[in-house]
């Protein structure tokens, strides 16, 4: 291993190299630790873990620790790292982050307490209260009045001791655990939205405002983003791979010192298509390392499930749009209306438009639709979508029909991926496609482009204008809730998920006249609409003409878009010419 001097000997005298690891196999990270060091010379290490590895480098000196599991980390290293560390400062190492090369040490680092990579989650405040944002949607641009401050990652940090000791110095300080907003069944298990429980997120995330408040001081932007790495987001779009200090990412282990060895969690292909990862892989490979690649898994298949009301011509861009990415179209259609009305069925499956696609529609036809509950009084139907189960027999219904796509499922196997949403929200397939070759844990929300009437007039600013529709997930998570809960989870911000921005589009009463717009008001789930007078004002023209909300929201503005935002089968068929207004 390479030595550098480049960290002067009073500077290093500064600092601890430390790893906490709380399993009884803690080799990699006393070789993290060595390799760290060898780049950092004249700093102290010290891995503190249960057991002392039968190889552990005699430069790094080791400290018995009881077992920690996962949350157990995140504890020791807020309220007891600073009983172990004697220095000004502690430089955290795992087995999975380490210091790439010391020559890109600054001491201006150490002008601050708390230095890490910026990640992909971030707490925004905005006019209507504060949020969690994930998938670096907070690097890609905010609705107005939005701000945000991302998590600072841990798992390879520059802390102060001062900062270690805050919760001892600041008995104020508090760690709040909120109720946990997911519960999951078989096995019965809690969750919580925001990674709020790890000690980053509560460090950088919940507490900063606290913390900064006592003048503790976090690295700005630009600095913490040339200190390290986890995974790549567009703040990193023109950056030199080569030019990083440390990184740290659960994907990338260290395996073996002689060679140099990483292992990948992931797949070459599926390295290939996460954005920023293949150079990060490349940059390793110029620094001497060996990458172990994990298999390539097997094809995920592709369910896309919706529910369905006659949308005929939605149907038929949908089909097209996703020709090439979807192994099976779930197609669910009740006998009933959400307003609980006995309705025919629409789907026709010998229509000529649907022979190319006809092998993979399933169609599930929902013909036990639950009834109304006893004793609902008028203003139960009052933002009932959130109650679960929901007061009306409106919302019952919808999410029953919702959640019988899992009659479609019988084939899935856990890994593949399922879609859910309704006929109107068409994914793109370029979003499909990179879904599909994610990691099989990660859950997605989809943020769609929402259109009332015609195919190019867009709701451009409102509450909804940057709102997930859609979601996806592998079937195995349905083992833990049903399809709706999943959506409204992600949607409400309790259920974490990767958000993915211009993921497709959401037609919504798109080629309806004004007697069929009624018609939907009066038997979908929002029957706050459903009002008489309310129905007797609706004037297509009047509306798309000045721009107005079909429902008369504060703040929603609708605007006529370019056509060539469309789909392309929709651009291209000039039979559907009529879906796009022409002023």
């Amino acid at each position: 291993m390479p030595e550098h001097t480049l960290i002067s000997a009073q500077s290093a005298q500064r600092i601890t190299l430390v790893s906490v690891n709380g399993l009884a196999d803690a080799q990699a990270a006393g070789w993290a630790l060595a390799l760290s060091q060898s780049q950092m010379p004249g700093c102290r290490a010290l891995l503190c873990s249960p057991v002392r590895p039968a190889d552990l480098p005699e430069s790094v000196e080791h400290l018995e620790i009881a077992p920690l599991d996962y949350q157990g980390y995140s504890w020791f290293v807020l309220f007891m790292l600073w009983r172990v560390i004697h220095t000004e400062f502690a430089l955290i190492v795992q087995d999975d982050g380490w210091v790439l090369d010391g020559r890109l040490w600054s001491d201006e680092y150490l002008n601050y307490d708390y230095v890490g990579a910026p990640v992909h989650l971030a707490r925004v405040s905005s006019p209507e209260g504060e949020y969690w944002s994930r998938g670096f949607a907070w690097a890609e641009g905010l609705p107005d009045g939005h701000s945000a401050v991302p998590v600072l990652n841990g798992g390879f940090s520059l802390r102060c001791q001062k900062l270690m000791r805050a919760f001892a110095d600041h008995p104020q300080l508090q760690v709040t655990v909120p109720a946990p907003d997911q519960v999951f069944e078989n096995p019965l298990k809690l969750g919580w939205s925001g990674d709020v429980l790890n000690e980053d997120v509560q460090l950088t995330g919940v507490l900063r405002p606290q913390l900064e408040a006592l003048g503790f001081r976090f690295a700005p932007l630009e600095l913490a983003t040339r200190f390290a790495i986890e995974y790549a987001g567009p703040q990193h779009l023109g950056m030199d791979a080569m030019g990083l200090f440390g990184h740290h990412a659960r994907t990338r282990k260290l395996a073996g010192l002689n060679p140099l060895t990483v292992r990948c969690s992931a797949s070459r292909e599926a390295v290939d298509s996460v954005f920023g990862e293949a150079q990060l892989m490349q940059m390793l490979e110029q620094r001497g390392y060996r990458i172990e690649y994990a298999d390539e898994p097997a094809r995920r298949r592709v369910y896309d499930c919706f529910t369905y009301n006659g949308e005929f011509e939605v149907l038929q861009i949908r089909l097209h749009e996703l020709a090439d990415v979807v192994d099976c179209f779930v197609i669910v259609e009740a006998t009933r209306t959400f307003a609980g009305d006995v309705k025919p069925l629409t789907l026709d499956l010998s229509a000529p438009q649907l022979a190319a696609f006809k092998d993979r529609i399933r169609y599930v036809v929902v013909d036990d639709m639950p009834d109304d509950p006893p004793g609902v009084k008028p203003e139960d139907v009052e933002r009932d979508w959130l109650n679960e189960p929901p007061k009306t027999g409106f919302w019952r219904r919808e999410k029953y029909q919702r959640n019988q796509i899992m009659r479609g499922l019988a084939d899935a196997q856990p890994d593949d991926l399922i879609m859910v949403s309704d006929a109107d929200e068409i994914p793109r397939a370029q979003t499909v496609r990179w879904m599909q070759q994610q990691p099989a844990d990660q859950v997605f929300g989809l943020v769609l482009w929402f259109y009332y009437f015609y195919a190019n007039y867009r709701n451009v600013r409102g509450g909804e204008s940057h709102s997930v529709w859609s979601v996806a997930a592998s079937r195995r998570w349905f083992e833990r809730g049903t399809p709706d809960q999943l959506r409204m989870g992600v949607r409400m911000g309790a259920v974490a998920a990767t958000l993915i921005r211009d993921a497709g589009w959401h037609f919504s009463y798109l080629g309806m006249g004004e007697e069929q717009i009624r018609r939907k008001i009066a038997g979908f789930a929002h029957q706050e609409y459903n009002d008489a007078e309310f129905l007797r004002r609706i004037d297509l023209k009047t509306i798309v003409g000045s721009g107005q909300d079909l429902f008369g929201r504060p703040g929603y503005v609708w605007g006529v878009m370019a056509a060539d935002e469309a789909p392309g089968y929709l651009c291209q068929s000039p039979q559907l010419a009529h879906l796009f207004f022409v002023p």
